[in-house]
């Protein structure tokens, strides 16, 4: 239960806490400021005089046409951009109707720490050193590459490849690229200035098990666009937010001056995480991004990233708090040492205590999981922390996109630009906002997932080049939608106050939500796609099942559970209902924990598939791989199950950059 607290200065304590918060609400007029600079630095990194101190360095990526039909076959895809990594097989055809249609295979792998950071055992000398390093993240990408190759059997095929590598890289081709540095917590000594392509050929060199066709190299913002393509023809942006923060979209040849050429476009990974290296944020940096920047592995670079991404946002949430603690107005000022400890505070809370129903509860056991005992008002400040950093990291990106789009508005000539932009990342998916507060026409189909590298790849084997298109949207509607985030946003309190339990959508994510709509569930079911679920379209999807002839008496039985028409608020109503009893996350890490007396964090998958076949509801062979697809199982065959337990309680998170 939620502490009861003395109500007598909350009034005052309020104050002093929002006057403390007021410093992350930027104005329309500091957000547009914002924009124009985001603006001047994209046309620096785009002149060959400017290029090399700009901030925001606006790669070219050598890829000019978006996907025009003939990418059919089988694919290899490499997907590197966090702490995990994945492989992925792809296969595009036609459907019936002649559209595309995709179907792929994918294992998630976790990246061991020493391979991220380079903190191997040390060589002999400083040279052998950095190729060690090196060579030890790539020959680990390369081994899980043959594990799952021997899984699928394919190990005999040599399949085209390619490889989504989201960190800055300088391309001099599609298959080419230099890695100017890492980010996101990686550190891996030896790569920076090194082709990532040719590291990745000498790893596959080096086992002599199976060989591969690098055709491509991109990075997940031109991925997303590219697969969002498929969905939308206009998408001419491509954005990610998750543990890191980047843009890409189609540029005009004539200024690229990096690269020869004037005619056509070309699409620019502008890797505008840097904005702000050269002091452009200044003012808008506050004391807790400060001290986020000098503790972290690269202080002084990736400001804006800093600002926005799901790395530091946890973070930035615990400095406040510790903040309002040392003003003796949080937690009786008070604070665990969990809450003293960086980190502690991770990211996903964030999204964990927004999406509170109003009980406190959530937030409770959150809080109580750090150490501290909070009163109901101390839930509720904390929730306006989190609600005020995250915010701030919408608006903050919302100006840079803004400034992307008024740029492409102004190449063109154009007095109004309609455009896509597709989004992908893990605070984008995970995070809870209605679809009010977009800024933007924001496409996150089904295409713009984990596939997004996939889908890429197979357009990069067919030159990987991006063909143009617009329409209508004016530079000035976009900032003034942006605007009308804003004001909504502050009016976020007051809609989470009238939250309720009984609110189905409060049951699940947003991500969770749009794929029970389009593609999971109801849009599968709702065959004549009129919003409402009726017998025929039962009928019809039980004939795709191969089951025929079902009674109509059994068709009536389900379709009475709905109590009247079935649109989509009801249909996830029950299957709310359906699912109500899931184990909460802690309750499956303990059951794992059983299993894992020495705290290792894994599992090993051939005990853990012998004993999910032979006790409690036994798993078929069948239902046991298709848990195991979801699952970060590493080459020695262990399961990361901290990993696996949150992606059965949250969804298939990606950490993209």
């Amino acid at each position: 239960m939620v502490k009861p607290c003395s109500y007598s200065s909350v009034v005052d304590n309020i104050l002093m806490v929002e006057q403390i918060l007021s410093e992350f609400t930027l104005s329309k007029e500091e957000l547009k400021e914002v924009m124009m600079r985001m603006q001047r630095e994209m046309d620096r990194g785009l002149r060959l005089d400017t290029h090399g101190e700009a901030s925001v360095k606006m790669l070219p990526t050598y890829v000019c046409s978006t996907p025009e039909g003939s990418e059919v076959g089988d694919f290899l895809a490499l997907d590197l951009g966090g702490t995990n990594f994945r492989v992925m097989l792809v296969k595009v055809g036609e459907d019936e109707e002649r559209s595309f249609k995709v179907e792929t295979k994918n294992q998630m792998y976790s990246i061991p720490e020493d391979a991220m950071t380079g903190t191997a055992e040390m060589a002999s000398d400083y040279i052998a050193i950095l190729f060690q390093y090196q060579d030890e993240l790539f020959d680990y990408i390369a081994e899980c590459m043959s594990d799952f190759l021997d899984k699928h059997h394919i190990k005999h095929k040599k399949l085209p490849l390619g490889f989504t590598f989201s960190f800055p890289v300088r391309h001099e081709d599609i298959d080419k690229g230099i890695l100017l540095n890492w980010t996101k917590g990686f550190k891996a000594s030896g790569a920076e200035g090194n082709n990532v392509v040719g590291l990745l050929r000498d790893a596959i060199k080096r086992r002599g098990d199976f060989e591969m066709d690098v055709v491509a190299m991109v990075n997940d913002t031109v991925a997303t666009m590219i697969s969002c393509y498929y969905e939308d023809r206009s998408c001419e942006v491509g954005m990610i937010v998750g543990t890191g923060c980047n843009a890409c979209y189609m540029e005009e040849m004539r200024t690229v001056e990096l690269v020869e050429g004037e005619e056509g476009r070309m699409c620019v990974n502008t890797e505008w995480g840097a904005f702000g290296d050269n002091g452009e944020l200044e003012e808008f940096r506050l004391e807790y991004d400060r001290v986020v920047d000098e503790t972290s592995i690269n202080p002084g670079r990736q400001l804006y990233e800093k600002l926005i991404s799901g790395k530091y946002m946890g973070e930035l949430v615990r400095l406040v708090l510790m903040k309002l603690v040392n003003e003796d107005l949080l937690f009786n000022g008070e604070a665990s040492e969990q809450l003293k400890t960086r980190g502690s505070f991770e990211t996903r809370y964030v999204s964990q205590v927004e999406s509170d129903t109003g009980d406190r509860k959530q937030i409770y056991n959150i809080l109580s999981s750090l150490g501290v005992l909070p009163s109901e008002l101390d839930c509720d400040i904390v929730r306006l922390v989190c609600e005020s950093i995250s915010t701030r990291s919408a608006h903050m990106c919302g100006a840079g996109l803004a400034g992307v789009i008024n740029l492409m508005r102004e190449r063109r000539s154009q007095e109004a630009l309609k455009i896509t932009v597709g989004v992908d990342g893990s605070v984008y998916k995970l995070h809870p906002c209605s679809e009010e507060s977009c800024l933007l026409h924001l496409l996150s189909g089904p295409l713009c997932d984990t596939r997004s590298a996939a889908m890429a790849m197979t357009h990069a084997v067919r030159d990987c080049a991006v063909h143009h298109s617009h329409g209508h949207l004016s530079s000035e509607s976009t900032y003034h939608q942006s605007d009308m985030a804003s004001k909504k946003a502050s009016n976020k309190r007051q809609r989470g106050a009238q939250k309720s339990c009984s609110n189905v959508f409060s049951m699940f994510e947003q991500s969770q939500i749009q794929e029970f709509k389009e593609e999971l569930a109801f849009g599968c079911i709702d065959q004549d796609r009129d919003g409402v679920i009726k017998k025929q379209d039962l009928r019809e999807t039980y004939g795709q099942l191969g089951k025929v002839n079902v009674k109509d008496e059994e068709l009536d039985e389900m379709l009475n559970e709905g109590k009247g028409p079935i649109n989509f608020t009801v249909f996830l109503t029950l299957f709310g209902e359906k699912l109500n009893g899931t184990d909460p996350e802690d309750t499956i890490l303990a059951a794992f924990k059983l299993f894992d007396p020495n705290g290792t964090g894994f599992v090993n998958k051939d005990e853990f598939r012998r004993l999910l076949m032979n006790q409690a509801d036994k798993f078929t062979a069948e239902e046991v791989d298709q848990a195991f697809a979801l699952a970060p199982i590493d080459p020695t065959g262990n399961i990361d199950y901290k990993s696996l337990c949150y992606i059965i309680t949250h969804g298939d998170e990606k950490e993209e950059s």
